[in-house]
C-alpha cells in the first residue's frame, strides 16, 4: 500500500484521519458536511469484489480502462475497482460524480 499515490483531492478538503497497515491503508478528508474516504489494501488475486448492491443504484462504468463498481444512495457514492497490485474504495459524500473520476484518476500504484 505505501505504493500507492494520491495526485489529487478537491481544494480546501483536510485530511481528518489515517490509518495505516502493511497490507491496508485508510485516509479521510472533509470540508464542511462533504468527505473524501480513500481505502486501499493489497490484492490476493482472488479476483473477487464485494459490493453491496442492496437498496441502493448499482452501475459498472468505467474511468478510462479502470472498470469501476458504482453505488449511490442517499448522497453517498462508492466506487470500487482493482488491478493486479490492489483493491480500491473511494466513499464521497456530496459530491458529483465528475469529481470523484479525477480522484480515481489521481490514484495509481507506483513502483520504487
Amino acid at each position: 500500500p505505501e505504493n500507492v499515490k494520491v495526485s489529487y483531492i478537491p481544494e480546501n478538503f483536510v485530511l481528518t484521519d489515517s490509518n495505516i497497515t502493511s497490507r491496508v491503508q485508510r485516509h479521510k478528508w472533509e470540508k464542511n458536511e462533504s468527505y473524501i474516504l480513500i481505502l486501499y489494501g493489497v490484492n490476493d488475486s482472488s479476483g473477487s469484489l464485494f459490493v453491496d448492491t442492496d437498496g441502493n443504484n448499482y452501475t459498472i462504468t468505467h474511468v478510462g480502462e479502470i472498470e469501476v463498481h458504482r453505488t449511490i444512495d442517499n448522497g453517498q457514492i462508492v466506487a470500487i475497482w482493482s488491478d493486479d497490485k490492489m483493491l480500491y474504495a473511494l466513499t464521497c459524500f456530496s459530491m458529483e460524480w465528475e469529481e470523484m473520476v479525477k480522484i480515481i484518476e489521481g490514484i495509481s500504484y507506483v513502483e520504487e
